[in-house]
């Protein structure tokens, strides 16, 4: 590829903590790519709180397909059109073969119509045929796309419900994280195996606000056993207070 596009997580769910540190990184990663004759960008994303309203494999897959009917998440939707439209950028200005320096307001222009053009993909149903056709011609079945209940699903659903009144604030997304592995929706070990129905409903975000007794998220487990422990670790993952809070900013920074 003559054109990388990295998206580097920062925050309590990926290895970067915090900005800092994850500007050294993506600065490390586009340095490495420059270096070597492919033009490189990085687009810094937040992960204080999951990424759109799923933790768990058949579920995110359903959630991504809801996406591109232009029903998903809006997280969702937005970084993977950032992340399109900078691919998309990137390769327009190395057909143009400017340089780099050079060319950055170029590139945010380029951006910025890529980013118009990728929606449209989406309201017009051509994102969601072009997938289609990607499974067509892996031999996949495309009629999941129609038909949820082609997926495997669990055998229990239980709500999980605020405690109180009040603002959500993820501060732990990694334990939401957990909260679906502990289910089997992912490995503690390599040779673990992996459980494609289970997995976390995020039913409200950072900057909700909750009343005592709604459902705030739905846990779909194969075991009830385990349920418990999924919940404690959901619940490690929020707090709920009183004070309004603000919703975090998705997209933090674009490295060149």
């Amino acid at each position: 590829a003559q054109v990388i596009v990295l998206d580097v997580t920062c925050g309590s769910g990926a290895f970067m903590h915090n900005i800092e540190d994850a500007r050294k990184l993506a600065r490390l990663m586009v340095d490495i790519g420059d270096n070597v004759g492919r033009r490189t960008i990085a687009v810094i994303t937040d992960m204080d709180e999951p990424l759109g309203n799923t933790v768990g494999n058949a579920m995110e897959v359903i959630e991504a397909v809801e996406t591109l009917k232009g029903r998903g998440s809006r997280d969702v939707l937005d970084v993977c059109l950032e992340l399109g439209a900078w691919m998309i950028a990137g390769i327009e200005a190395d057909m143009a073969d400017t340089g780099k320096v050079a060319d950055r307001q170029m590139l945010e222009q380029l951006h910025d119509k890529a980013y118009e053009r990728l929606e449209t993909t989406i309201k017009d149903g051509s994102a969601l045929d072009k997938f289609r056709e990607w499974i067509t011609a892996q031999n996949g079945n495309s009629a999941v796309i129609d038909d949820y209940s082609l997926f495997p699903s669990s055998k229990y659903i239980y709500d999980v419900k605020a405690d109180r009144t009040g603002y959500i604030r993820y501060t732990r997304a990694d334990e939401a994280g957990m909260a679906s592995m502990v289910l089997g929706g992912g490995r503690a070990k390599k040779d673990d195996a992996v459980n494609p129905a289970v997995g976390v409903e995020i039913c409200a975000k950072t900057g909700d606000y909750v009343h005592q007794g709604d459902v705030i998220a739905r846990i779909h487990s194969d075991d009830e056993q385990m349920t418990a422990e999924s919940e404690k670790r959901l619940k490690n993952a929020f707090v709920i207070e009183d004070n309004e809070v603000e919703r975090n900013m998705l997209i933090k920074e674009i490295v060149f």
